[in-house]
C-alpha cells in the first residue's frame, strides 16, 4: 500500500454541516502551503500516445497539469506534481461508502511522503478540529512528529499558523461504529476553539481611527517620518514610473497580473497608520530590497507583535524604525503608495513556522509588488537611502550614450550585489527603483533611466541576472537561463548558510510545472527533466573544505563553489530536445520517454526525501595513484585512476593534493553517466565516492553511506568495466549486486 492518509467520516450529518467551511479553509491551506498541486497528472508520452492518442489536449496537460478543486459541489481533488506512486486526495460533499458491503464513509490517499502530503495532512488535520468525534483521522500522535512523520509535522504547522487558537485534537481509535448524530459540533460559539481562519498575530486593534483621518495621517508623517525629500527628485521619480504605467501596451509585462494569487499570510506596513496589518484583498503594494547588515535594526517579534499592530503602534511605543526602512515608508507615502513590505517587519522573526510560509511565498511577494525599492547605497540597514546626497550628486551628472552600462557599473560597487537574498528579489521584480552612490535608477522590463539619460533594455542581458528577467522566458531557452542563475547566485554570500536553499526557492518556483515544454519540478536544486545530465555538473577545483553542511554531496547545493555545466552534459540535453525526450533513470518515479537505459546504469530505488539518493550499485574499488603527475592550479593536482585487479586505466581525477595523500590506495568509483553506442555500453563520466559521517536516514548501514568527492571523465567499455571490477565489488561477489546511498 505504501504511506497512506486514512479517514472515516461518523456522521453524514455533521459533515454537510461543516463541508462548506472546510472547503473554504482548504483554499486558505493550498494558498499558505505554496506547494504544486493537480487535481489531474498524465505521467509521460507514452501515455500520452497509449492513452489519448497523442492529442493535443493531452500534451497540454501533461506540460500544464490543471489547478487542483476547491469546490462545494466539485468537492476537494488534488495530486502532486512530478510524484508517480501517489493517489490523488479526494473529499466530495456527499462522500460514498468506500466498500460495497461496509457503510464506511472514508478513504485513503497514497503519498509515499511526496511534497503534496504536506497538504494533505493539513486539510484532514482541520478536518478534526471541525468535526471532532464525527471524523476519524488516522494521524500520529503529536509526540511522534519527530519521528519521520513530516508531513504530519508540517501540516501542523501551517494548521498552528492559519488558527493558532484552535488545539491538536486527540485522536480516538475507531474500535466502533457510532453514530454522532447527538454530538455537538461547535463551529463559532466556543471562543476557545474558533474556527475563523486568521492568524493571531493578523488581529486588528480593537478601535482604528479612520485611515482617511488627515490630521491623524500628517500628525503621522510629521513625527515618524521627517525625511525631506527634494521635490525635483520626486517629480523624477513619478515621470519615470508614469512612462511605464502610461505606455502599458509596450510595458505589459511590467505589472503584477490583475488576478493574483491570494497570500492568506501576508502582512504589510501601513505607512499611513504606522502599523503592520494583513494585506488586503488585491491591494497595490511596494517591496523593499535591503542589505541587514550588522545593525541590530528593531523586527517583528512575538514579544512586540501586538505593539506594531496597534493603531499608530510605531509612533505610539516609538518602535527603532531603521533608517532604510524610514526613508522607504517615506518614499511611499511621497509617491503615493500606501502599503510597503519589508522582510524585518513582514516576516515574524522568531517563529520558525511563520518564517517557512513566508519564505515559500518570495516569489509572489516581489513579483505582485507594484515596484520594488532596491537599497544598494550602503552597507547594512540603518544606511538610508541617501537621497539627499544622491540627489545632489546626480545634478552634475552629465549625459551617458550606454546608461544600462552605467547602470551595471554602479551595481558592482554595492554590498546588496554580493548578497545571497537579493539575488531572486531582484530578478523576481517587475520594476525597482534601485539607490546607489552613483545616482537614482528606474529599471522595468522594457525601459532603463538615469538622470543620465534612458534607454531600452539589452535583450542580450535578458537570460542572466538583469531585474525583472525571470518572467515570460521563452521556451527553448529555460533551462540555460536557469543554470545561469545558478552560477550568479552561487558566487553571492549568505550570513546563514542554511538559508541557502531558500534564498533561491523563488526562482525554482518561478518555472511552474514545466521547463522548455517538458513537465518538470525541482530536487535539491536540479531540474527533474534533465537530473541525469546536471546530476554530472562540475566545479573547477576540488576543494574539501567547501563542503556545505546540511545539503546533499551530489548536488551543487552541497558546495560553497560555483558549479559547471560541461559541453559533453549539455550536448546530451540537446539531443534529447529534439527527439523529445526527458525524465530520469536516476529518480525512478519521474516517469518519461527517455531511451537507451545502459546496464551500467544507476536506479533510485527508494528514498523518505531528497537527501539521500538510494541506488542500485554498479561500481567499485579502483586504485588512485599517490601523486600526482600533473599540477592543476595552486593546490590540485591530476592523478591516475586504475583497476587494482588487472591494471587498466580509468582516466585522469583532479584531487586536491593535500587531501589525497591522507586517503587510502583505493577508492570508491561509480558510473553516473553512459552512452551506448554501435550496441555497445561505454561508461563515460564516473563519482569518486567516500564514506558519509552523516547520520543514517532511510535505513542505510554505515558501511554504504557515500558522500560525492569529485567526477571524472572516462571511456570505458562496459565489458572492461566488469573485468576491472571482477572479485572486487564492494557489497557482494558482483557488481551491482546490492544498494548504496549517497549522502
Amino acid at each position: 500500500m505504501g504511506y497512506s492518509q486514512l479517514w472515516e467520516i461518523k456522521s453524514r450529518k455533521r459533515w454537510l454541516e461543516v463541508w462548506p467551511k472546510l472547503v473554504a479553509d482548504t483554499r486558505m491551506i493550498v494558498d499558505a502551503a505554496d506547494i504544486d498541486l493537480t487535481s489531474d497528472r498524465i505521467w509521460d508520452m507514452n501515455e500520452v500516445e497509449r492513452e489519448y492518442g497523442g492529442s493535443e489536449e493531452a500534451v497540454q496537460r501533461l506540460l500544464y497539469p490543471p489547478a487542483p478543486i476547491i469546490d462545494e459541489q466539485k468537492g476537494i481533488i488534488f495530486n502532486g506534481i512530478q510524484s508517480d506512486g501517489c493517489e490523488p486526495f479526494i473529499l466530495q460533499k456527499d462522500p460514498e461508502p468506500r466498500y460495497e458491503h461496509i457503510e464506511e464513509l472514508g478513504g485513503s490517499c497514497k503519498t509515499n511522503r511526496r511534497p503534496y502530503d504536506t497538504v494533505v495532512c493539513a486539510v484532514l488535520i482541520r478536518a478534526k478540529q471541525l468535526l471532532r468525534k464525527a471524523i476519524y483521522v488516522g494521524m500520529p500522535a503529536i509526540a511522534e512528529y519527530d519521528n519521520g512523520d513530516d508531513g504530519w509535522e508540517r501540516g501542523w504547522s501551517i494548521i498552528s499558523l492559519l488558527w493558532p487558537e484552535v488545539k491538536l485534537p486527540v485522536e480516538d481509535e475507531p474500535k466502533e461504529y457510532w453514530d454522532s448524530e447527538d454530538e455537538e459540533i461547535i463551529l463559532n460559539e466556543d471562543k476557545t476553539a474558533s474556527t475563523e481562519p486568521r492568524d493571531a498575530t493578523f488581529l486588528p486593534p480593537a478601535s482604528a481611527p479612520d485611515p482617511e483621518n488627515k490630521t491623524t495621517r500628517n500628525q503621522l508623517q510629521e513625527d515618524v517620518l521627517p525625511l525631506d525629500i527634494p521635490s525635483d527628485l520626486l517629480d523624477t521619480i513619478r515621470q519615470w514610473i508614469g512612462h511605464c504605467n502610461d505606455a502599458y501596451l509596450d510595458h505589459s509585462t511590467c505589472h503584477p497580473p490583475r488576478r493574483t494569487r491570494h497570500l492568506p499570510l501576508l502582512r504589510l506596513i501601513d505607512v499611513e497608520r504606522q502599523c503592520i496589518v494583513p494585506a488586503p484583498l488585491d491591494t497595490s503594494y511596494v517591496a523593499l530590497s535591503y542589505v541587514w547588515g550588522s545593525f541590530p535594526q528593531t523586527r517583528l517579534m512575538s514579544s512586540n507583535v501586538a505593539q506594531m499592530l496597534e493603531d499608530e503602534g510605531f509612533r505610539k511605543h516609538k518602535i527603532n524604525v531603521s533608517k532604510t526602512i524610514a526613508d522607504s515608508m517615506a518614499l511611499c507615502q511621497q509617491l503615493g503608495y500606501r502599503y510597503l513590505w519589508v522582510d524585518a517587519y513582514c516576516i515574524l522573526q522568531d517563529n520558525s513556522h511563520d518564517k517557512v510560509l513566508q519564505l515559500n511565498t518570495m516569489r509572489e511577494v516581489y513579483s505582485n509588488a507594484a515596484l520594488t525599492i532596491v537599497a544598494a547605497h550602503g552597507d547594512h540597514a540603518n544606511s538610508g537611502l541617501g537621497l539627499e546626497h544622491m540627489w545632489r550628486s546626480s545634478l552634475s551628472a552629465s549625459k551617458v550614450p550606454d546608461v544600462w552600462h552605467s547602470f551595471e557599473n554602479a551595481l558592482s560597487k554595492t554590498v546588496w550585489e554580493s548578497r545571497g537574498w537579493t539575488f531572486q528579489e531582484k530578478v523576481l521584480s517587475r520594476r525597482i527603483l534601485l539607490f546607489s552612490l552613483d545616482g537614482p535608477f528606474f529599471v522595468c522590463k522594457e525601459w532603463i533611466q538615469s538622470v543620465q539619460g534612458s534607454q531600452r533594455v539589452k535583450q542580450d542581458s535578458i537570460y542572466h541576472n538583469r531585474p525583472g528577467c525571470f518572467f515570460n522566458i521563452k521556451s527553448g531557452v529555460q533551462l540555460e537561463a536557469y543554470l545561469r542563475a545558478v552560477q550568479h547566485y552561487s558566487k553571492r554570500q549568505l550570513t546563514v548558510e542554511d538559508d541557502f536553499e531558500n534564498a533561491i526557492r523563488g526562482i525554482m518556483k518561478s518555472f511552474g510545472y514545466s521547463m522548455d515544454s517538458r513537465a518538470n519540478c525541482f530536487f535539491q536544486g536540479l531540474p527533474t527533466t534533465f537530473f541525469d545530465e546536471l546530476f554530472c555538473w562540475r566545479v573547477s577545483e576540488h576543494n574539501p573544505k567547501a563542503r556545505r553542511p546540511g545539503f546533499p554531496s551530489w548536488s551543487w547545493q552541497g558546495w560553497k563553489q560555483t558549479p559547471l555545466f560541461p559541453d559533453m552534459m549539455m550536448n546530451d540535453i540537446r539531443k534529447k530536445r529534439e527527439k523529445s525526450l526527458w525524465g530520469s533513470r536516476i529518480l525512478a518515479y519521474d516517469r518519461g520517454n527517455y531511451e537507451n537505459i545502459t546496464s551500467l546504469d544507476g536506479f533510485f530505488v527508494n528514498n523518505s526525501g531528497p537527501n539521500p539518493i538510494m541506488l542500485k550499485w554498479k561500481g567499485g574499488p579502483l586504485e588512485v595513484s599517490m601523486e600526482s603527475s600533473e599540477d592543476a592550479g595552486a593546490t590540485n593536482g591530476l592523478f591516475r585512476v586504475f583497476s587494482p585487479v588487472n591494471g587498466q586505466d580509468a582516466g585522469m581525477i583532479q584531487l586536491d593534493k593535500k587531501w589525497r595523500a591522507a586517503q587510502p590506495a583505493t577508492m570508491e568509483f561509480l558510473p553516473v553517466f553512459s552512452e551506448k553506442e554501435n550496441d555497445k555500453v561505454r561508461a563515460r563520466v564516473l563519482m569518486c565516492l567516500e564514506h558519509s559521517k552523516q547520520e543514517s536516514r532511510g535505513g542505510a548501514p554505515p558501511w554504504a553511506k557515500w558522500e560525492r568527492v569529485q567526477l571524472m571523465d572516462c571511456d570505458v567499455e562496459e565489458g572492461d568495466w566488469m573485468s576491472m571490477m571482477a572479485g572486487s565489488a564492494t557489497f557482494g561477489e558482483e557488481v551491482g549486486s546490492d544498494i548504496g546511498w549517497i549522502y
